[in-house]
């Protein structure tokens, strides 16, 4: 399913709308236009029933995600808050250093103290430092609620409850004198293994009073906060109006109500798809309280020069993957209890990150539900291209809801009965196979096992070869179907990719390269393209998934033209795709 802008840019680029089914998409809670303008462009429809394909909305509860079909869609994790609250944020990061090491990928977050249990550590931190400046934020608040400078650090009361008190960053860099974070969108599709994606562009929101490190200024919220909730208030405030993409602000406004019927409105003619439409040629002018983070670049290039954007942006990707690997044991755990397949969540976070004078990075926060709100054309041509990209890298299929209940009756009869089970006509065994442009199981095929550097199969006893006798080196293996992933560790770090076609690759390698052609205007942070085994020693639990894919790139990321060339033969696309297959669905 592709999320290309509006029906005309669709069919000009050659693609056809289904005829013969409903895609649909359900919104819990606020759905903001960009969200809305997304899914209206590409065409689905809104429902409120539970005939849906994607849900966008709040969390859901363990009994919501138990009741998730296989092809079902929901844009958030189980145990999100492990990144989402400062307090498990911070912990994690501080945990995952202490175990780790880690170096500078782990050195991302300032020095932090979490109130009342750290209160004996923050005092002894005032009496090294007299004149050290500390910000207080509550530890489950966004929006800039409750955080402030703390002009008197000794009058902290050792009382304090659930409170963050980190080291405040006094040296930050200035832009004409305003103090600004970076607004990075971090999104994550698998947590088994890990996939994450950052966007190629965010927001630089500024403060709206020139920064000054006086104490007599210590108060001015809108001079030491970057939260674009605190400074809109400001009467300084300059909001970005250039014309990024008329077109597609447009459709948000018309995105302002639900979208309940079939075709989208045909646009003007030469109208764009939101994720092409072009940015200014110059900066905006400095006084504007938010730019682009393509903006942002171009005046760090001309300042400072490109190798210090080039610097910037990787420590972004390793503030991204230490975040997530910080987080990873808990979340992989929650989905695993509550979640029935590993690819229906997905999720988009807003990683706050600021730069201090010498353009060292630090992460602040990260929002569980960042604000996709459009106050300008800025946020409605970025937010709206973000969610369009997001949804293509997502990559939802079609499925018959009622084919597949009947096929989970059926397998509960089977087991009960001890039966063998009978395959409904159009069932969701069909669905399955249909999906797996987007990475499910073979229905009809069993997994075999996968070539070892020496010659042996994972999973195997030694001296035993593949089906076709492989040789060392895996050539020729004469492997059936997709490869199963190896049961141990050394395993997956010694299997042998070459010569393997594109049938007998696994499904979570064929799901990741299905992504990384689908990822439009996100890059892959982790695995990691260019050094794909980077983050590998960083986990806290090292899992057979994660080492294979790494592993993978590491065989394949010299050959990035073999990859390519084998997503589009055609049969790798995916598994073969049953006879009986019929999309469908209502809202």
């Amino acid at each position: 399913m592709a999320f290309v802008g509006p029906a005309a840019v669709a069919q000009a680029s050659g693609l056809q709308p289904f005829m013969d089914f409903k895609l649909t998409v359900k919104y819990g809670g606020i759905a903001n236009p960009p969200v809305k303008a997304a899914f209206r462009e590409a065409g689905w429809r809104v429902t409120k029933g539970k005939r849906w394909v994607v849900c966008w909305g709040s969390i859901f509860t363990a009994a919501e995600f138990a009741g998730l079909h296989e092809f079902q869609r929901v844009n958030h994790f189980p145990g999100t808050w492990e990144l989402g609250r400062k307090d498990n944020l911070y912990r994690n990061v501080a945990a995952l250093k202490r175990t780790k090491g880690g170096g500078d990928v782990l050195s991302i977050v300032p020095r932090f103290f979490i109130l009342p249990r750290d209160f004996d550590e923050f005092k002894a931190d005032l009496d090294r430092h007299p004149g050290r400046l500390y910000i207080q934020k509550p530890v489950n608040s966004s929006r800039g609620r409750g955080v402030r400078v703390v002009v008197n650090p000794h009058e902290v009361p050792r009382d304090a409850k659930d409170i963050l008190l980190q080291h405040y960053i006094d040296d930050p860099y200035t832009i004409n004198g305003y103090k600004f974070d970076m607004r990075v969108y971090v999104a994550a599709t698998c947590m088994d293994p890990l996939r994450v994606y950052i966007y190629c562009d965010g927001l630089a929101r500024f403060a709206t009073e020139a920064y000054s490190g006086e104490k007599a200024d210590l108060k001015k919220r809108c001079m030491h906060l970057t939260n674009y909730t605190v400074n809109k208030k400001s009467t300084k405030l300059a909001q970005n109006q250039a014309a990024y993409g008329v077109a597609t602000a447009a459709a948000e406004d018309a995105a302002g109500k639900d979208h309940a019927g079939g075709q989208a409105p045909t646009p003007p003619k030469g109208t764009k798809p939101a994720s092409h439409l072009p940015y200014p040629p110059s900066p905006p002018p400095p006084f504007t309280s938010k730019w682009s983070l393509k903006e942002l670049q171009a005046h760090i290039e001309a300042e400072r020069g490109g190798p210090a954007w080039q610097s910037v942006w990787s420590q972004v990707h390793d503030i991204v993957v230490g975040a997530m690997l910080a987080a990873e044991p808990r979340l992989n755990t929650e989905v695993k209890m509550k979640v029935p397949h590993r690819n229906i969540c997905f999720e988009v976070w807003g990683f706050d990150i600021m730069l201090d004078s010498s353009l060292r990075a630090w992460l602040i926060e990260v929002n569980t539900c960042p604000a996709l709100n459009s106050d300008s054309p800025l946020d409605k041509h970025l937010k709206t291209s973000m969610v369009a990209d997001l949804m293509n890298l997502v990559g939802p299929v079609p499925y018959d809801y009622d084919a597949y209940e009947m096929e989970g009756i059926a397998r509960r009869q089977a087991r009960l009965t001890g039966l063998a089970q009978q395959q409904p006509e159009g069932g969701a065994s069909s669905a399955r196979a249909k999906n797996q442009t987007a990475g499910g199981n073979a229905a009809d095929t069993a997994p075999a096992p996968l070539p070892q550097k020496d010659g042996r199969v994972a999973g195997a006893g030694a001296g035993a070869v593949g089906k076709g006798g492989a040789s060392s080196g895996g050539q020729g293996v004469g492997l059936c179907g997709p490869a199963q992933i190896p049961k141990t560790l050394q395993e997956a770090q010694e299997v042998v990719f070459h010569g393997l076609g594109p049938e007998q690759l696994p499904d979570i390698i064929v799901e990741a390269e299905a992504e990384l052609a689908r990822c439009r205007g996100w890059e892959r942070a982790f695995p990691c393209l260019s050094a794909p085994t980077k983050y590998l020693d960083l986990f806290h639990t090292p899992r057979a998934s994660n080492i294979m894919l790494c592993n993978y790139y590491a065989q394949k990321g010299a050959s990035a033209a073999e990859r390519s060339r084998m997503l589009r033969a055609p049969s790798a696309r995916g598994r073969p795709c049953q006879g009986n297959w019929r999309p469908g669905g209502s809202g």
